[in-house]
């Protein structure tokens, strides 16, 4: 007899299955709930959080509401009143339009809905656990929805284990907030969180519900962009290019109002900006493409973040040729897009190097005497021949090297020891001494911050300066003395004695981004890491004197471990005496 092996899966069990592509953490369902707040048209909207979204994530607002019957069939997967046949899928202006996203929410939670279409009719509310209704009973609310999610992942524990640090996840949850809120500035936002308003934006134009998000330090650095054409409209801003960061979290697309991530996108507007910034920062913007729905795919992805354009070569040359175009206009004096050698400075707009003075030059941080240095084979060659006629009275060892048999050649120093040529990377061996001396001071509590001369201003958006308000103690074991203002601004007092003076900003920024990527830190156990930030930043001395050589060599074997780089690149190495033949 036959056994059947093959059989339907329950309707709770396949939410579940949908809810682990639709709902990763408890920013997911936060996305979720606000797509569907803005398509009820709703013109306030209010988001409460408690314990980064573990017990409760609610979302209130005032929009259209649904009847007792569609607020019972919103339960159920693929219910929707967004899309009614295939070829709708051709023309969405919705943000959701699956029908998956609350039958996911309800399947992984305790689920509380009241809703109310309008003000002299009474309610509904609908209580369900794990997609399974308790109860629905009319009740008397104001005109909108208020959806309340409790005890996310309270029947899946392995994914409650999954999640990360709870401010790691009120971060993501503030993101997700941020997005929405720049997508729709005619709606006004208020996010709570423990029992505190952390913001309200009231409802505005996009200009200032930037500024609203971003501090007021942005209002200088805005450039309006705007291009109509008959395939696509471009509305925005771009920042000017001494605005940028260290990593694109200050980069914002919205296609047809739905934040996206498209690297096509990004590329174009990056190909404009990387003439005229740092070769390792990004760019801010804000811009809206608005497209006809059916010349894009927005069902590639369950989280809708990712697009298919059908005519991606148009508007990337669109977006790229619109971005060049603002950048002129922003700036006074003629700029070629197609120079090499265009960048720029907060001391001057757009410029050419060879235009620089001698101390201008001296003191880019652009131009790096490496750049510059390129030493022909030949040269290198003479220099191991002088060197090796040297060899016959070589040092015992590393420590005793003779005084005039040291060449230096950037990056790299040569001298002579007992068994061949010592061959040290400079630059290498600089890190690997910065980076044990640091640690020793930080081990030691010994004081590492000095005071500036002149305090340096950093404009960071409403997340990044919680963050750093946060996460203040590691900024201050690094050496980092803080004075915190209104408006997302922070003012850096004093800056750790062991980092070059014009590297205080980007260092700052590099932690920042080390402690969002990562999320909480243990000052003590793992304070390493960041000053392995600081050794990216550190500048390098390229021309030594004999003494400054003797110093560096001597201070690298001393260091516990003197063979690599913090990095784990490898710092000298002996060229034998039997090998030098083969150079010659």
């Amino acid at each position: 007899m036959s056994k059947n092996i093959i059989h339907l899966l329950p309707d709770a069990v396949c939410n579940q299955i949908a809810a682990g592509e639709v709902i990763h953490r408890a920013a997911s369902v936060v996305k979720e709930l606000l797509d569907n707040s803005v398509d009820a048209q709703s013109t306030k909207i209010t988001l409460v959080i408690e314990d980064s979204g573990n017990s409760l994530i609610q979302v209130i607002d005032n929009g259209i509401g649904m009847s007792d019957v569609d607020l019972r069939m919103s339960l159920e997967k693929h219910a929707t009143s967004k899309i009614k046949s295939g070829d709708d899928l051709f023309n969405i202006m919705t943000m959701g339009f699956r029908g998956e996203a609350i039958a996911s929410i309800v399947s992984v939670s305790q689920t509380e809905i009241i809703s109310c279409q309008d003000e002299n009719d009474l309610g509904s509310k609908l209580i369900v656990e794990g997609s399974v209704v308790k109860s629905q009973e009319p009740v008397v609310a104001a005109k909108g929805t208020i959806f309340s999610v409790k005890n996310l992942f309270y029947n899946i524990p392995v994914r409650r284990n999954f999640l990360k640090s709870p401010k790691s996840e009120m971060r993501h949850i503030v993101d997700e907030f941020t997005r929405s809120a720049l997508s729709q500035p005619q709606i006004e936002y208020t996010l709570i969180h423990n029992g505190e308003q952390i913001y309200k934006w009231p409802a505005t134009k996009l200009y200032d519900r930037i500024i609203d998000v971003f501090g007021e330090g942005y209002k200088k650095k805005l450039i309006p962009c705007s291009e109509n054409s008959e395939f696509a409209n471009l509305d925005g801003y771009i920042c000017d290019p001494s605005c940028v960061r260290k990593t694109r979290d200050y980069q914002f697309i919205f296609v047809n109002n739905r934040f996206i991530k498209s690297p096509i996108l990004q590329k174009a507007i990056f190909d404009v900006y990387s003439k005229v910034i740092p070769n390792d920062k990004y760019p801010c913007y804000i811009l809206f493409l608005t497209i006809p729905p059916s010349e894009i795919d927005v069902n590639i992805h369950p989280s809708k973040t990712e697009i298919r354009f059908h005519n991606e070569e148009l508007i990337f040359a669109m977006i790229k040729s619109v971005v060049m175009k603002c950048l002129y206009k922003y700036d006074t004096t003629e700029i070629d897009f197609n120079s090499e050698n265009t960048f720029f400075t907060e001391e001057k707009n757009f410029f050419n190097r060879d235009i620089l003075s001698e101390e201008e030059n001296k003191n880019s941080d652009f131009i790096k005497s490496r750049d510059n240095f390129n030493p022909q084979q030949r040269i290198f060659t003479s220099t191991l021949k002088s060197l090796y006629r040297e060899t016959s009275d070589f040092a015992d060892d590393f420590s005793s090297p003779r005084e005039n048999n040291k060449i230096q050649i950037p990056p790299f120093i040569i001298t002579t020891v007992k068994s061949g040529l010592l061959l040290i990377h400079q630059d290498r061996a600089e890190e690997r001494i910065f980076y044990e001396r640091s640690i020793k001071n930080i081990k030691d509590n010994a004081n590492v911050s000095q005071q500036l001369l002149f305090q340096q201003k950093i404009q960071l958006n409403s997340n990044d300066f919680n963050i750093v308000k946060e996460n203040k103690e590691i900024f201050t074991r690094l050496g980092f003395n803080l004075d915190f203002g209104t408006e997302g601004q922070v003012t850096i007092v004093g800056y750790p004695n062991f980092l070059n003076e014009n590297k205080i900003i980007s260092s700052f920024e590099e932690v920042l981004e080390k402690i969002k990527s990562d999320g909480a830190f243990d000052v003590e156990q793992d304070f390493d890491q960041f000053i392995k930030i600081f050794t990216r930043s550190i500048n390098h001395n390229y021309f030594l004197t004999q003494t400054e050589i003797d110093s560096l060599i001597n201070q690298l074997f001393a260091c516990e471990e003197s063979k690599f780089s913090p990095n784990g690149e490898s710092i000298f190495k002996v060229l034998k005496l039997e090998n030098l033949n083969d150079l010659l």
